[in-house]
């Protein structure tokens, strides 16, 4: 029997900014940037039942991605369920609880993967506070993020739900105030980009010398608060910028 239902809408995120910069001894690298959180993203159906019950992740793809190529449908259609983040929350969100309610979730993708708009990491944010809501469990907040951050290094942005300067790995979080009501245009190339695969390639390339110098590196760095200062600025004056973007433009050229 169905005790309770809820449909929730994981919106995903832009980098207005991101620096990478050095590698650190646990494999990730420490980042400077800028999130802003969007509106729109995927779609998360949740069904609890009062009997003990396993979870059933039901996943149902509307992406607007190029084309469901071979390589696609390996990598995200047919992977286990039991490798979604989302199941993994579920999983880790009962572990921590002891809260073994039957549970189904339906979860429509809408965010293009591959894509840098952390789709996957707001998936596994919104499941957190959904179950924290229908669990009736009220865990801390800053729980919450212990057990978003075990998840991925983008997930506890996404229970903040604001403009947020972000640094270490992406687990450090400053709320930040955006003045500007926009719009954002997602553009979607012909191409998806792993992100440990990814940051790996940009590794290479500044050990080659390809232009990504750490000690030699054509923009400047600015400090947080000049970052989230920057927000106050017209969007004409921004002076944000990606390192990924000029790395990823000449590999296709």
């Amino acid at each position: 029997m169905i005790v309770n239902e809820s449909i929730v809408q994981a919106g995903c995120k832009i980098n207005l900014h991101l620096e990478v910069k050095d590698r650190r001894p646990d494999g990730y690298h420490n980042l400077e940037s800028m999130f802003i959180p969007l509106e729109w993203g995927d779609i998360l159906s949740f069904s609890v039942f009062d009997q003990r019950l396993p979870c059933d992740l039901r996943v149902f793809w509307n992406v607007p991605h190029r084309k469901c190529t071979e390589t696609f449908q390996k990598t995200f259609c047919d992977i286990p369920v039991e490798e979604n983040i989302v199941y993994k929350a579920v999983s880790l969100f009962r572990e921590r609880t002891g809260w073994n309610k039957g549970l189904r979730i339906a979860l429509e993708k809408k965010v293009p993967v591959g894509a840098g708009l952390g789709g996957g990491s707001a998936d596994a944010a919104a499941a957190l506070r959904t179950l924290d809501a229908v669990s009736e469990t009220r865990l801390p907040f800053d729980e919450l993020c212990e057990m978003a951050a075990e998840l991925g290094s983008d997930v506890p942005f996404f229970l903040y739900k604001t403009p947020a300067y972000v640094s270490g790995r992406g687990e450090r979080i400053q709320k930040a105030a955006c003045p500007w009501d926009f719009w954002a245009l997602l553009v979607v190339p012909d191409f998806e980009s792993n992100t440990a695969s990814a940051f790996r390639v940009l590794d290479k390339e500044r050990e080659n010398g390809g232009g990504f110098s750490l000690a030699d590196k054509p923009k400047p760095s600015f400090s947080g608060k000049e970052l989230i200062d920057a927000l106050k600025e017209h969007p004409l004056n921004w002076r944000y910028y990606n390192d990924f973007l000029s790395f990823f433009f000449r590999r296709r050229a």
